[in-house]
């Protein structure tokens, strides 16, 4: 609706009336939405093997376990950088005794790893006909195997600022 106008000469100067509406978003929500981007800014994404600053902050993974029964696999996470870590993806692939390629996948999962420490991850396992072991997965069982070696990838992390 535009605004009423109205003029009206009082002596020499001019006087200008308008109509009565409620000022455009209260100052509280505009507030919220600040805080909202402020948050977002907290958060941040790199990628691994494009730079070596990235790459220093690339999480490290060991410890990695697979028995020849096991539905699942386990490994260690270790947040190397100097904030924490929400969320990885990592590159993983596995090779027989030989270094012949049996499987590689991407895998993203969520976690809460302050700067500097270490957590068990445990993910389902690929080898869902239980025929293969990790070669470093004791003790070795003595139905019929197949020995196998895994290699870690970073390919990014998400981070939360301290």
């Amino acid at each position: 609706m535009l605004s009423l106008v109205l003029l009206s000469l009082l002596g020499s100067s001019q006087r200008i009336v308008t109509d009565k509406r409620p000022l455009p978003a209260s100052l509280p929500a505009k507030e919220k939405q600040a805080e909202k981007m402020t948050k977002a800014i907290d958060e941040y994404v790199l990628t691994f093997g494009r730079d070596s600053v990235a790459d220093a902050a690339a999480p490290a993974f060991a410890g990695f376990d697979k028995g020849v029964t096991s539905a699942k696999e386990s490994f260690f996470v270790t947040n190397r950088s100097d904030d924490t870590l929400e969320e990885f993806t990592v590159e993983i692939l596995y090779t027989n005794m030989e270094g012949e390629m049996l499987h590689k996948r991407e895998w993203n999962q969520k976690v809460t790893i302050p700067p500097g420490e270490t957590r068990r991850v445990d993910i389902p396992s690929w080898d869902i006909q239980h025929q293969f072991h990790y070669h470093l997965t004791r003790p070795l069982p003595k139905r019929e195997h197949t020995l196998f070696r895994v290699r870690f990838r970073p390919l990014s992390g998400r981070y939360r600022e301290k």
